[in-house]
């Protein structure tokens, strides 16, 4: 069976053009569409094969882990440990958010916004030459296991932004 970058024609890789995947996309939905396609069965596993994969490839979190256990298995949720500055990074930002949120402190939120856009570029600038190699083809474990480090990176980043998101809605 096809993995969704072959299902849409496009290389395994983490940066992909979010354009062209829209158009294959489309492309694909037209193809399968159930006035062209006899082979009722077929075309709902199709359409929700083709959904499935434009969701995946389409959200940069989903793409990361996907195309990293395509080529070296499954992401054991619990068995990646990150560096300790970082986590204690991480619980700060955690605390300062919950902080701002009790005072109803929308000045601080967006300070706290401002460190954590810190922290994801730090971050994006650190892994670029890695997801460059990766998107080439370089598989090697330190690539993957970089790549596993980001993958956690952006699943803390992820959750801060939705903490900092309920907060503001919370404070307005």
């Amino acid at each position: 069976m096809q993995n969704y970058f072959e299902h849409f024609g496009i290389p395994i890789a983490y940066e992909i053009n979010i354009d062209q995947l829209r158009k294959l996309y489309y492309q694909k939905s037209r193809e399968i569409h159930p006035d062209l396609n006899l082979n009722e069965a077929d075309q709902e596993f199709q359409t929700a094969f083709t959904n499935q994969a434009y969701k995946t490839l389409l959200n940069p979190l989903s793409r990361l882990k996907y195309s990293i256990e395509l080529v070296s298995g499954p992401i054991l949720e619990q068995m990646q440990a990150l560096p300790q500055e970082f986590l204690i990074q991480m619980m700060e930002l955690h605390e300062s958010i919950f902080e701002a949120k009790e005072m109803k402190d929308s000045a601080r939120l967006e300070q706290l916004i401002a460190t954590l856009g810190q922290f994801e570029s730090e971050a994006n600038n650190d892994i670029a030459p890695v997801i460059k190699n990766f998107d080439s083809g370089a598989y090697n474990t330190d690539i993957i296991a970089q790549m596993k480090f980001y993958y956690f990176k952006l699943k803390y980043f992820l959750r801060l932004r939705e903490n900092i998101s309920n907060s503001e809605n919370e404070i307005n």
